[in-house]
């Protein structure tokens, strides 16, 4: 469930600080999620509580413009400079800002914050916690903030400002600058600061891919593999793209479901609605799906047909948690290049692949772990058409469970341990809990 998300701000008389922008922006300032503030401090002088804090807000507000397109566009996979982009406790050392991570994922933004004590203010950051907020919101707020603060200035005779001068490039950018701003900041690399040559690794990237894989193949792959993940993509599309291979059934099948609208969760898009009406289009029982073949006998195929359509990653591997690549073939049938050929990820995969063949438009597609928006939906249809939430409610009986318990059902049926502890976790079946 996502929280509700809130900057609030009251100008104050300038301060006496040394530079205008900072003295004139002076405000009591306030952070919310979820009804509980971030901002909420223990004055140590004042021998008081307060859940407000008194900062000039423009180097905070300098700070998001900064690095607005690595806010919301870059995951987290390890880098060791990512909350120097992400955490506002970066914005200016030596001025009270909470210890606050934005961290983007698909649509919507995980926030993070931590107890933090400034020994210069005689105060503490006395809370931790986090939340989830949505994408739209998270943009909205932060929008709000700097505007206002852009306004302050203008109203002081300040402009020309670095703040002024970026917001004014953001607003203005073109579609195929904002593309670029995107894939660069996703890498990590400042857009507005790239050399040459990586500008155009980048262009030439965006030249030679899909439209609708771009921002998922920007978040797999890294500054050194881009050309490399590029054309290896690029030539296994080629390759399944050139196949000549007419699988009937999934052809009527993927004309009968084009014609469906399905409802889409707000987490999980249209994955969980389209995997129960295909199970029942199919006459699918209740009981999981515990194999290819019997994956195969569910989509009313044969042995050969089904492995006809699997490619071993042949060419080599791309980026970090690239699963599959799925294509359509000169016969309009689907071709799956799987990367992890252990059979209950094999399936997994399989599954995630059929989703987009069978329900979106696009020719080619990328199956990853990343938890974009995009691959949130393959991932929810693939849980759900593998593993109904139904049958699981009826199988687990009881309102805790263990690791230890998940992991007896995912051997019994065979299917990937994740995939049902998200299954529980998603649809609230159980509440999971160390030990047996």
């Amino acid at each position: 469930m996502l929280n509700k998300f809130s900057l609030d701000y009251s100008w104050l008389a300038p301060s006496d600080h040394p530079l205008r922008e900072y003295s004139v922006t002076t405000a009591k300032f306030k952070i919310e999620v979820g009804g509980e503030a971030v901002t909420f401090v223990n004055d140590f002088t004042a021998r008081a509580s307060r859940d407000e804090i008194f900062i000039p807000l423009y180097p905070l507000a300098e700070w998001i413009v900064t690095n607005w397109w690595f806010i919301f566009n870059e995951y987290f996979h390890g880098q060791p400079d990512f909350e120097h982009r992400h955490n506002i406790a970066f914005a200016e050392s030596g001025i009270a800002f909470p210890d606050l991570i934005f961290s983007p994922e698909g649509d919507q933004m995980n926030l993070r914050w931590n107890k933090k004590r400034m020994d210069l203010y005689n105060l503490e950051f006395i809370y931790r916690g986090e939340g989830s907020i949505s994408m739209l919101e998270a943009s909205s707020e932060l929008n709000k903030l700097i505007s206002s603060v852009v306004e302050r200035l203008q109203s002081e005779g300040i402009n020309d400002t670095q703040l002024q001068q970026q917001w004014i490039a953001i607003n203005a950018a073109s579609k195929e600058e904002k593309c670029f701003c995107l894939a660069a900041s996703a890498l990590g690399i400042n857009p507005y600061d790239v050399s040459d040559k990586m500008s155009d690794r980048i262009v030439d990237t965006l030249e030679n891919l899909p439209e609708n894989v771009i921002n998922d193949f920007f978040q797999i792959s890294t500054i050194e593999k881009l050309l490399a993940d590029a054309n290896l993509f690029s030539n296994y599309i080629k390759e399944l793209t050139s196949e000549r291979k007419k699988i009937a059934p999934l052809i009527d099948l993927k004309t009968k479901m084009s014609v469906k609208q399905f409802h889409a969760n707000k987490e999980w898009g249209q994955g969980y609605s389209a995997a129960r009406y295909l199970r029942k289009f199919l006459k699918i029982s209740e009981n999981p799906i515990s194999d290819v073949k019997q994956l195969a006998d569910c989509l009313n195929l044969s042995s050969s047909q089904i492995t006809s359509i699997i490619h071993k990653p042949d060419s080599g591997t791309l980026g970090k948690g690239v699963k599959a690549i799925v294509a359509t073939n000169l016969d309009n049938s689907p071709e799956f290049v799987i990367f992890n050929y252990h059979e209950q990820n094999q399936q997994y995969a399989l599954c995630r692949g059929l989703f987009e063949y069978l329900f979106t438009e696009p020719k080619s597609h990328i199956i990853t772990s990343i938890k974009t928006e995009t691959q949130k939906s393959s991932k929810a249809f693939a849980a759900e058409f593998m593993a109904p939430a139904s049958f699981l409610k009826k199988r687990i009986k009881k309102a805790y469970i263990s690791s230890e318990d998940i992991s007896d059902l995912a051997y019994e049926f065979n299917l990937p341990q994740k995939m049902i502890e998200h299954q529980i976790e998603n649809h609230r079946i159980a509440e999971l809990v160390g030990g047996k």
